[in-house]
């Protein structure tokens, strides 16, 4: 079965909700019109970081993959180690939290010191934002075809 956003195309698979699922076939079809003739649609505003964060991602590993170009300024294998860099940093950032392993450790038993990793986690996100921003704002104009 194929999956859209989350959704099956099955209306029998949860017969519950079948006008649900059809409705949200329909909304699915509007969402990518919307994205094919603006380049975006409300449902990506609802959370437009991480609609921001996969653009970044996808854009630049496939520039990576597809070795499209470089600066003048760099060689071949400065730029793809900054692409890789860019590629890896943007990643981090998109992870919201700790995994569940970690959750799991710290419930239980110290409240307090699962804060004290959130908070690391969090400040080292920041971190590679930061990196990420540097490198988007001195490579940006290079960032070509």
């Amino acid at each position: 079965m194929k999956k859209i956003q989350n959704f099956y195309i099955c209306p029998w698979r949860y017969p519950s909700n079948w006008i649900g699922n059809i409705k949200e076939i329909f909304y699915s079809f509007k969402r990518r019109f919307r994205r094919g003739r603006y380049g975006i649609c409300r449902y990506d505003i609802w959370s437009f970081d991480h609609y921001l964060m996969n653009v970044f991602e996808n854009g630049i590993s496939v520039y990576r993959k597809d070795n499209i170009g470089v600066p003048l300024s760099l060689t071949e294998k400065q730029w793809n180690d900054i692409l890789a860099r860019m590629e890896e940093l943007i990643k981090i950032v998109q992870i919201d939290g700790l995994d569940c392993e970690a959750a799991e450790k710290y419930y239980e038993k110290d409240n307090e010191r699962w804060y004290e990793e959130v908070k690391k986690w969090e400040k080292y996100r920041m971190e590679c934002w930061k990196e990420f921003c540097d490198l988007m704002s001195a490579w940006f104009f290079d960032l070509w075809w």
